[in-house]
């Protein structure tokens, strides 16, 4: 058995000192060279109800807690492995924590920046990194260096963080948040990179015919990876997605705007929390959308939110405002 293998020339130099022994290899890495014969047995999330098996045995103290007491949890570490590994050693040492009281902690900042995911654990028999910050940068740094659109597929994945997860991203919504509008053929290259480098080595981010689609914790680590700047790739993704949703709403058609749907609610509360005007534009085009598919409670909380935020940063006279009052007068 070779544990944690990454380098495919490592193996080509094992493999006459094995003499044909039937040998399994543990790996992040999924694409071998064919020459070396090596059968790919991908190893998926976890079931929920083996994640919750997991916690239970590594704090016996929950084997007690119901079932609905653990699921919001194994959600939010969207059934991984390894963060469900670390969050039961947490909570085994952490005997007062209850494991509603862990997730508020969890909700109240970056995923990755809790203490409980940055080697809490001394235990290690397998010796592998039990950071799942430092898991995820050693595919990081490995894209950064790519030269055939690494620095694209950077910015890429940073928009792909502020998304919703598990939701396939649109090719459009990426080209537009890209910084310097590049070509469709450039983000191309760049998403050909970013799956060599994030989905064959992490296996964390789908490749859909409509676009990349990002594991929870994945987007987690995006959203770690982008800076405040100006030209960080939450204001970019901010702009593209408000412009794309007004554009497809003023359409008429709610088919245009609904593959926009699930980001828009996603990274208007992203924009929302950093303090951004764009807040405003996202959560109106939102309720604009839901009013066209006549979910009238949505669409009003929708443009409540807008119009409370556009409050904030325009003068009382601004048309903006005046537009999102009549939107909100529309739904009676």
């Amino acid at each position: 058995m070779l544990d944690n293998l990454e380098d495919p020339a490592l193996l080509q130099e094992w493999l006459p000192r094995l003499g044909g022994v039937r040998t399994l290899i543990t790996a992040r890495l999924e694409e071998w060279p064919a020459d070396l014969g090596v059968t790919v047995h991908r190893v998926g999330l976890l079931p929920r109800g083996e994640s919750l098996a997991l916690l239970r045995g590594l704090a016996p103290r929950l084997r007690a807690a119901p079932d609905a007491e653990l699921d919001p949890l194994a959600a939010k570490l969207g059934d991984l492995p390894l963060a469900l590994d670390l969050a039961g050693r947490y909570l085994a040492d952490e005997e007062t924590l209850t494991p509603a009281a862990y997730l508020a902690e969890l909700a109240g900042q970056n995923l990755l920046a809790h203490e409980s995911l940055r080697d809490w654990t001394e235990h290690n028999p397998t010796r592998h990194a039990t950071s799942l910050v430092e898991t995820y940068l050693a595919s990081w740094r490995r894209l950064a260096a790519e030269p055939r659109g690494g620095e694209l597929a950077g910015c890429l994945f940073r928009a792909c963080g502020y998304c919703a997860p598990n939701v396939a991203v649109p090719l459009e919504v990426l080209a537009q948040a890209a910084p310097g509008a590049p070509a469709e053929r450039a983000v191309r290259r760049g998403l050909r990179a970013l799956y060599r480098w994030v989905l064959y080595r992490l296996g964390l981010l789908a490749e859909t015919e409509a676009g990349p689609l990002a594991h929870p914790v994945l987007a987690e680590f995006a959203r770690f990876q982008d800076g405040e700047a100006a030209e960080s790739a939450l204001r970019r993704l901010a702009a593209a997605l408000a412009d794309m949703a007004y554009e497809a709403n003023e359409t008429g058609l709610p088919a245009r705007a609904a593959p926009l749907r699930a980001h828009l609610g996603t990274a208007a509360a992203a924009v929302e929390r950093a303090g951004l005007a764009d807040a405003g534009r996202l959560w109106n085009a939102l309720g604009y959308h839901l009013r066209m598919v006549a979910e009238f409670v949505g669409a009003r909380a929708a443009f409540e939110r807008a119009l409370a935020i556009l409050e904030r940063f325009l003068p009382a006279n601004h048309p903006n405002i005046a537009l999102v009052r009549e939107n909100l007068e529309s739904l009676g």
